[in-house]
Formats: structure tokens, sequence, C-alpha cells
């Protein structure tokens, strides 16, 4: 889920949908088959993305990009929660749990980790996505509390 955040007062950043945000001169549109956000600008349009400005238009944002238009500081995040849900079997090899190494089954209540896909069990008895903090092959939080583990304000002190 792509996700823009705007500031919302001196303290404070505030989640908002790329539909939700037009800047003048700018248009946020989803790239097809995948999770991430391209970034269209009209010629006239003074748009900075991390400090530089983007040459003929158009920018494939990058998670944390710092967006500059208009003298509004726009943050972009491709980050993507993690949700419990269950296995469906299928045709072939049966899948493992990536920290257990036992098959999961039809049915288990399971996370696929939104950064690498891996697939983790996940209910009282087998805690498997929440037993470390990230995953252990790409490094996404594997918090389930629903908000995001990425917010602007780490990225400094006037972030």
């Amino acid at each position: 889920m792509s996700t823009i955040w705007i500031k919302a007062d001196e303290d404070r950043w505030q989640e908002c949908s790329p539909d939700s945000l037009q800047p003048a001169g700018v248009q946020f549109r989803k790239i097809e088959g995948q999770h991430g956000l391209a970034l269209l600008a009209a010629p006239e349009c003074r748009i900075r993305i991390n400090g530089q400005r983007i040459w003929g238009g158009l920018r494939i944002l990058q998670h944390r990009d710092e967006i500059q238009v208009d003298g509004q500081r726009i943050y972009y995040s491709a980050q993507r929660l993690p949700r419990v849900s269950r296995y469906q079997a299928g045709p072939g090899a049966p899948v493992k749990c990536a920290v257990c190494r036992t098959p999961l089954r039809d049915r288990d209540a399971i996370v696929s980790c939104p950064g690498c896909s891996r697939s983790y069990h996940q209910s009282d008895g087998k805690p498997c996505w929440t037993y470390r903090e990230q995953c252990v092959f790409c490094g996404h939080p594997t918090s389930l509390t629903g908000e995001a583990a990425w917010r602007p304000e780490q990225e400094g002190s006037d972030g």
C-alpha cells in the first residue's frame, strides 16, 4: 500500500492516500502490477525529490522519498503492513514456514512478509512471524499492530 505523508502541524505528520492529495501540477499514479507509485509533474511545476529536480516530469518513487512542491514537504512510503491470512495449499511441493521450517497446511494462519513474500506461521501455538522484531530474510518489521513502522519523523530532527 502506497502512503503519502504530509505535515499536519509543527510536530505531527499525517498519512493520506495518494488519490486524496493532488498538489497543483502534480499527479500520483499507481503502477499496474506493482506496489509502487509514479509521480507526474507538469513542466511549469517546481518540484524536487530528495533535493534534486526531476527531468522529463516523471519519477518512479522509492520508499522514503522526500518530495518538495511549492514549499510543501511530502514523503512517500512504499511500506505495506503485514496481515494474518489463511494459507491455501496448492499443487506442487509444500511451502515451509520461514522460521520453524515445518510445512504450511491448508487453512493455517500465516503472514506473508510484505518485503520478501516468504510465509510464516502466525497463531497462538506458532507465532513464527512475531518471533523476532524483523523478517529473518529482508528485515521488514514484524509488528501486527496495524501502525506504520516507518514515519517521516525518523528522517531527522526537522523531519
